[in-house]
């Protein structure tokens, strides 16, 4: 989406679908981020859906730009959630709606579904459905469809001049040509297992080099950034950040939660032991990891017995822990 704090957004790259509205309607529109199976996705991208009126009223046109003179419904800013609703009256004619991420090049499974209370009529307008076996009907079908013909047409050609020539070589030369053909396909598969050895290894190096690792925040419904180094924690993702990367320390609180989930039914209820030690839930010390000083435990309120420092919690001066505290098997 085009904005002032978004200027290298690609509009008219999102998918985009034909509305046709025979008399006054009621509709919910709903864009959801799933697969075709239904499943939801692990990447959770921000996303929103406009409802886009052209001049033209009796057919849809690929949305270029948006603004209020265009724009007749949406689902409001670009949120990252699983599901975003567009509740519109529409009156007849053809509209556009345009389905996007927020993100250049980000790309993910979705659905678009609409519910309403008269007939409706909706058309995937691009990408271009049509396939190759059907009689393309807008300009883009087809322009694509000569555009590919053409194409055809000259690979044919240098094809058979290719087999033309191959064919004399081979008459005049005989097995020299293949001995060739498998020395150079060998420096080919050489330098090509070479340059992928290369970029996985600097792709890995830069993953071990990383100090941040990412966290979901369940109070605040997003992701933040915990570095290893200095024990702090950002929300917005840092410019030297790179994906991969993981803290051993914080996969082990991820296991312990997994176990706290499991005995939290017999907990609820019984009273909360004291621990001789009194550790922490997630690096199971007295005092903080790698500092050697005492700070006080937060302690759950959800009675499951669990206590962490707030520094192991991801918690600092600038993202105080909330009160009461819950850890995140009670908070979901």
């Amino acid at each position: 989406m085009p904005s002032a704090f978004n200027p290298d957004c690609l509009l008219d790259h999102n998918p985009q679908y034909t509305l046709s509205i025979a008399r006054p309607t009621e509709l919910c529109i709903t864009l959801s981020q799933v697969d075709a199976e239904g499943l939801a996705p692990p990447e959770v991208h921000p996303i929103v859906l406009f409802v886009v009126a052209h001049k033209a009223k009796d057919r849809a046109m690929r949305v270029t730009h948006l603004d209020t003179s265009n724009v007749v419904a949406s689902s409001g800013d670009a949120a990252r959630t699983r599901e975003v609703k567009c509740y519109c009256t529409l009156q007849p004619r053809v509209y556009t709606i345009l389905c996007a991420t927020y993100v250049k090049g980000m790309e993910g499974p979705f659905a678009l579904s609409l519910q309403s209370n008269f007939p409706i009529k909706v058309e995937q307008l691009w990408p271009a459905p049509w396939k190759d076996d059907d009689e393309p009907k807008t300009v883009v079908e087809k322009m694509t469809k000569k555009a590919k013909e053409k194409a055809a047409k000259s690979m044919k050609k240098v094809k058979a001049k290719a087999g033309e020539k191959l064919g004399e070589l081979k008459d005049k030369h005989g097995d020299k040509i293949e001995k060739v053909r498998e020395a150079l396909k060998s420096d080919v598969d050489r330098e090509l297992d070479a340059e992928k050895a290369a970029e996985e290894a600097a792709r890995q190096k830069a993953i071990d080099e990383c100090p941040w690792a990412k966290q979901w925040d369940a109070n605040a419904g997003k992701f933040y950034y915990y570095n290893c180094d200095t024990g702090m924690s950002v929300w917005d993702e840092p410019p030297d950040f790179v994906e991969g990367h993981h803290d051993e320390k914080l996969d082990a609180a991820t296991s312990i939660q997994a176990q706290f989930r499991g005995k939290k039914a017999r907990k609820k209820n019984k009273p909360e032991k004291k621990v001789a030690n009194n550790p922490c839930s997630i690096c199971l010390e007295d005092t903080v990891r790698g500092e050697g000083t005492a700070e006080p435990l937060l302690h759950c309120a959800g009675g499951c017995g669990a206590k962490v420092h707030p520094t192991c919690g991801g918690f600092s001066e600038l993202n105080p822990p909330p009160d009461p505290f819950l850890c995140p098997l009670c908070e979901t």
